[in-house]
């Protein structure tokens, strides 16, 4: 996983934005998986409660998470896909892609049969 901040308006000369970074990322194998963070500012001269950076609806930039494509798991070893789990589920509360994980490990012998049912029904139990 890589969570990188990309910005929507450039705010220095030269800076990267996120049409950029993503294609760069995705060259390497990683596709969006979800928003850590977004930061969104006004547009001036519109100023609320006498506060110019409170926000309103513009884009400014984000903190956006990148996985490895699960969509090729092929690709990823088991300790890759272990990995991913552990970080999308206890970094990201992503429980789906961690799901995916789990469902593919358990396919290919590396997790015991049932591990999708068990991670399923400890999370019930939170």
């Amino acid at each position: 996983m890589i969570q990188t901040e990309v910005s929507f308006m450039p705010l220095y000369k030269g800076q990267p934005t996120l049409g950029d970074i993503d294609v760069e990322l995705r060259s390497q194998g990683f596709v969006p998986h979800c928003f850590a963070a977004i930061k969104k500012w006004p547009i001036a001269p519109c100023v609320i409660n006498n506060n110019p950076r409170q926000a309103l609806n513009q884009l400014l930039e984000a903190d956006l998470v990148y996985v490895r494509d699960f969509s090729r798991p092929d690709a990823m070893s088991d300790e890759q896909l272990k990995h991913l789990a552990l970080i999308a589920h206890h970094c990201y509360r992503s429980i789906d892609l961690t799901l995916r994980c789990v469902m593919l490990l358990e396919q290919r012998g590396a997790l015991a049969l049932g591990s999708q049912q068990a991670y399923l029904t400890s999370l019930a139990q939170k």
